[in-house]
């Protein structure tokens, strides 16, 4: 398994509140984010490269309150998701060699 991109940040269109049950506020998928009526005005804002979210840890002292290290998105978390998708994968490996039945139910199972 290898990971060829970096990746990248989806955000909100709105801030987080934790009351609301505005879809668009929880949830940052473009099929939610685009029925939102400031999507078109803030498309730009909605993703993020990793770079862009390494300096927003940085410039908002955020790596610093959180001993976080200033490459830490490149270092510690790109390392992290790897390690994560690489131990999902391996979790559901027994599911590919089977028919594809099985396999919807064991990722469903997974992944719910």
């Amino acid at each position: 398994m290898f990971s060829f991109h970096n990746g990248y940040l989806r955000l909100a269109v709105n801030a987080y509140d934790s009351t609301s049950s505005d879809l668009s506020t929880h949830l940052t998928n473009q099929y939610v984010q685009k029925k939102h009526p400031n999507y078109h005005s803030s498309k730009n804002d909605t993703v993020w490269s990793m770079q862009q979210f390494q300096d927003y840890l940085n410039n908002e002292k955020i790596s610093e309150q959180h001993n976080l290290g200033e490459d830490w998105v490149f270092s510690t978390l790109k390392e992290r998701m790897k390690d994560l998708a690489y131990k999902v994968f391996r979790s559901a490996q027994t599911c590919f060699n089977s028919k594809s039945r099985i396999i919807l139910t064991c990722m469903d199972s997974i992944l719910c």
